[in-house]
């Protein structure tokens, strides 16, 4: 796995046979081709959300000039494994605007306690150190976005959000 920091990504994509070395920096993307047997594809889309403990999260929350999305999650949830590729397409959108975040709650139950996390996956919309919206269950990267511009850059109110489920 690269590390979050690493300013080039490199991954191996099949197509029809042949194997494309990718190399992709946040402003280039280059290809070159080779002739052998396709590797399975990793995506680079993995550093741009950071799992971190309970402390990390703390130190996040209290220094972060960048708004936060953390998403509270355990390895055994179905919507949570759903939620997961969603929030790294949000998150490759959201690169240098927004800080992507994600916590095991399984790791750390003291923290979800005491941050009144009662449903898996939950979402929260964090910008300087206060929680603007949270969101219970699955959401699509587009549902995403759209909260965090709401909540972040004085977007529109998402359409079809249950005001009970929103902070």
């Amino acid at each position: 796995m690269t590390s979050p920091t690493s300013s080039l990504f490199r991954s191996s994509v099949a197509f029809r046979g042949t194997e494309r070395t990718v190399f992709a920096s946040p402003t280039t993307l280059r290809a070159s081709s080779t002739l052998r047997k396709s590797a399975p594809v990793k995506m680079a889309a993995e550093s741009f959300v950071e799992e971190v403990d309970a402390e990390s999260l703390e130190l996040a929350v209290a220094d972060s000039s960048d708004p936060l999305i953390v998403d509270f999650f355990t390895t055994w949830c179905g919507p949570c494994r759903l939620l997961e590729p969603q929030l790294k397409m949000a998150a490759m959108d959201y690169k240098g605007r927004v800080r992507f975040l994600k916590l095991d709650t399984d790791k750390n139950p003291d923290l979800a306690t005491a941050m009144k996390i009662f449903a898996l996956p939950t979402v929260l919309f964090i910008k300087d150190g206060e929680i603007l919206k949270k969101s219970e269950g699955a959401l699509t990267a587009n549902k995403i976005a759209e909260l965090a511009e709401w909540a972040f850059f004085e977007g529109p109110k998402p359409k079809d959000i249950d005001d009970e489920l929103i902070a």
